[in-house]
């Protein structure tokens, strides 16, 4: 008897329906169809994976001994240098997120019998860089709104309404 397909349909939403085609590819655990889909998703986690691995913290993070999610930014007091720790520190939570949200569909589906645990230990730290990102950014809001109120310039902003 050939080997049944192993895949969860990307089509159930649910992930919970099972391919139940004859495999075809080399290691006998998936048809050609979800060969192909495999190594699409494959592709584009390990393209969103690289575009992470190059984003590097901006110099004032990378400066501090304390971890990201450790700072209060107290030492911060230019709206232009909140700008510019800032504006990083975004790109880095959402690529996170991307990456996070695309490992899950491609574990979901094509890892849902196997039980890959280093996808889900992957996942785990992935979820934890973007927590740490969430407390830095609530911090960094917390100064900014700090720093806009001392210098006065909320009012301004406020009148522009």
């Amino acid at each position: 008897m050939a080997p049944i397909c192993r895949v969860r349909l990307l089509s159930d939403l649910s992930g919970q329906t099972v391919c139940d085609r004859e495999a075809a590819s080399l290691d006998g655990r998936l048809r050609a169809f979800h060969s192909q889909q495999y190594q699409s998703l494959y592709r584009g986690s390990k393209k969103r994976n690289t575009e992470l691995d190059k984003l590097a913290l901006p110099a004032y993070l990378a400066s501090k001994k304390a971890s990201v999610v450790a700072q209060d930014f107290t030492d911060i007091n230019e709206e232009v240098e909140q700008i510019v720790v800032c504006l990083p520190q975004r790109c880095k939570y959402n690529l996170p997120d991307r990456v996070i949200h695309a490992r899950k569909l491609h574990h979901r589906h094509f890892f849902a019998v196997d039980n890959d645990y280093g996808h889900e230990k992957y996942m785990n730290t992935l979820q934890n860089q973007k927590y740490n990102m969430v407390k830095s950014l609530e911090e960094l809001g917390k100064r900014a709104a700090a720093v806009m109120y001392e210098k006065k310039q909320w009012f301004c902003w406020i009148k522009q309404f």
